[in-house]
Order: structure tokens, then C-alpha cells, then sequence
């Protein structure tokens, strides 16, 4: 299905009746001032709009969130912390799709520090993952609000898995 050229408000309301029943109405942003704050990257070098902003709570909601913007012919634009460099986060300026924040999946499902890595899900922070690696050692890192997508490999059920960045970046400094 193509996605729509203009937005459709009865359609867009059926669309967020939709989402809102699948990650309850409190995850369903449509209000343009909190809208904002996802639509705008932290450079300010691109700038989008949506119809809403929805943010799931696991894979299972992501899923039915897809197939309900799919059979609606909506757009998504997946975002996981906003951090990136490249726009790719944000939504373009139609304001005809859907966002998809994956910033409340944010648990770390698994810790082998024996093994060096960490099984978390899309939209953990990554100083939690730093400050839970280096737990009883001395801190590696300061990275503030950067999330996780620059380092994932994504699993078949939506987890990421980070044992190459450990090995790579992490496993060398807590050597020394």
C-alpha cells in the first residue's frame, strides 16, 4: 500500500482510536507542542511534523502499531533517542506520518559481564548500559542521552545485543 499524499483527518482519528487502544491513550502524543520535541532533531538541522507520536512499550506493540499504520497506508518513521547525526530519526514535513518512539523500551533484559555482553532493548540509554557494564569499577564514560542506535544489531525478538561494541569499546578499558 502506498503511503497517503494528503492527510485524512477521519482516517488519521480512526488510525489514533487504533493506535491509543494498542499503547493506551497516556503513549499516544498528538498535542503539536509535545509533538515538537520528536519532529526536530537536537541539531536543528531537520525539522518534521507527524500526526502523532506513538511510543510502545514492547515488541509486541510494535508490531501491531506497523500493521495498523501499514493497513491505513500511513508512513512510520522509527526514532529511538533523537541523538542521531543524520535526520534519519526524523519524520519529513508532511505531517502525514506516524512516529514511533521506542524510548519506553528501555530494559536491560540481560548483564554476562564474564562474557562482556549486554542484552538490552532498543531505547536504553546508553550511560545505563556504561554505568551497568563498569558497576564496582571506575567509571568509563560520561555519554549523557545517547541511545543505543549506533551500536545495535538487532534480534529476530527485538532485543539488541551488544557484545561486538563491548569487546571493541569497552572490554580494552576496563583492562587498564
Amino acid at each position: 500500500m502506498n503511503p497517503r499524499t494528503l492527510t485524512e483527518p477521519a482516517t488519521d482519528a480512526r488510525l489514533i482510536d487504533a493506535l491509543a487502544e494498542i499503547v493506551g491513550h497516556t503513549h499516544v502524543l498528538t498535542d503539536p507542542e509535545l509533538i515538537e520535541g520528536y519532529t526536530r532533531d537536537w541539531t536543528g538541522r531537520w525539522i518534521g511534523d507527524a500526526i502523532a507520536v506513538i511510543r510502545p512499550g514492547n515488541t509486541s506493540e510494535v508490531s501491531a502499531v506497523l500493521r495498523a499504520c501499514f493497513d491505513a497506508g500511513v508512513p512510520v518513521t522509527p526514532q529511538g533517542g533523537n541523538t542521531g547525526l543524520v535526520g534519519g530519526g526524523t519524520p519529513d514535513d508532511s505531517g502525514t506520518a506516524v512516529l514511533l518512539s521506542l524510548s519506553r523500551m528501555n530494559k536491560i533484559r540481560d548483564l554476562d559481564p564474564l562474557n562482556d555482553t549486554i542484552t538490552v532493548e532498543a531505547g536504553v540509554v546508553l550511560a545505563e548500559i556504561i554505568t551497568r557494564m563498569t558497576e564496582g569499577r571506575r567509571a568509563l564514560w560520561r555519554q549523557g542521552r545517547s541511545e543505543t542506535g549506533p551500536y545495535q544489531s538487532p534480534l529476530e525478538d527485538g532485543m539488541v545485543h551488544f557484545h561486538e561494541f563491548l569487546r571493541r569499546e569497552i572490554g580494552p578499558r576496563l583492562a587498564k
